[in-house]
């Protein structure tokens, strides 16, 4: 008997034996290996009580069955009542992960996913330019870390594998896998400069970067008090454009406003992330 998974499918298992000369061969699956010889003729309804009875489908040579979870394939000729014992196969359940999400956050790549049933580790593949680098992460460290950190760099396309891992004979299998793409992000560095007389006081927002593009829509918030703002509804909006060219120069009047306050830049822009300046260029105490 042989059985193949299904590589457009992995959860189909075909399964090919020599038809016997009597009798309706049925696939059945046990958690541990059959307790009896091969060749053994037993009660059916012991079969029954020690294992579970699979739904098959018939195709050249053999069956086509969906074990749903891991154990051993047996192959089982039923007739009058008995059944006579075949051979089986040790078979791993290696379903693809489900909802693969990975997301860039900084310097790094968050890669999340709905981890496959009775799946113990998967093997998951980043390929940044060069050759794809493998790490196994088991389901325990999995749930600490609330997922997968990947240290990549921020300016370059990263493309995410995972496939359930397991052991088949001693040897390491793995399952269909499945992909993500996580684009490019240009890191834009800005900063904020103020410049001019006491009665007629500038800023102006210098950005730079490292290859030359321009910015979807780039705007510069003011919050009141001692907590940057973290997102543009944050505080009022001093000032919107878009298309913005960089590296350039963008000039607006120094607001009205006492401190403590807080200055930021913030992008909408897919390709784009911003790069604050330090501290002291953005709050005003």
């Amino acid at each position: 008997m042989s059985a193949e998974t299904d590589a457009s499918d992995p959860g189909l298992v075909r399964v090919r034996f020599d038809q016997p000369g009597n009798g309706a061969v049925e696939l059945v699956l046990s958690e541990g290996p059959p307790p009896w010889p091969r060749s053994a003729i037993v009660p059916l309804e012991e079969v029954r009580a020690e294992t579970r009875r699979l739904a098959c489908a018939p195709v050249p040579g053999g069956l086509e069955v969906r074990p749903g979870a891991s154990g051993w394939l047996l192959a089982v000729s039923v007739a009058e009542g008995t059944a006579a014992i075949g051979a089986y196969h040790r078979h791993v359940n290696l379903p693809p992960p489900r909802r693969l999400v990975a997301e860039r956050r900084g310097s790094y790549v968050h890669v999340g996913f709905d981890w496959p049933a009775d799946v113990a580790e998967v093997d998951l593949g980043y390929r940044v330019g060069g050759e794809p680098r493998v790490e196994v992460v088991t389901r325990a460290s999995y749930d600490t870390q609330g997922g997968v950190r990947l240290a990549v760099p921020e300016d370059a396309p990263v493309e995410v594998t995972v496939a359930a891992a397991g052991t088949v004979g001693g040897a390491r299998v793995t399952g269909a896998q499945v992909t993500a793409l996580v684009a490019a992000r240009t890191i834009v560095r800005y900063d904020v400069l103020r410049s001019g007389p006491p009665w007629r006081r500038s800023l102006t927002i210098r950005l730079t970067s490292s290859r030359p593009l321009r910015v979807a829509r780039l705007s510069l918030v003011l919050r009141t008090g001692r907590v940057m703002p973290h997102r543009p509804g944050d505080g009022d909006t001093l000032g919107a454009w878009e298309q913005v060219p960089v590296p350039g120069e963008l000039s607006l009047a120094v607001p009205d406003a006492s401190g403590p306050y807080w200055l930021r830049c913030f992008a909408d822009d897919d390709g784009v992330e911003l790069s604050d300046p330090p501290v002291r260029r953005l709050q005003v105490t």
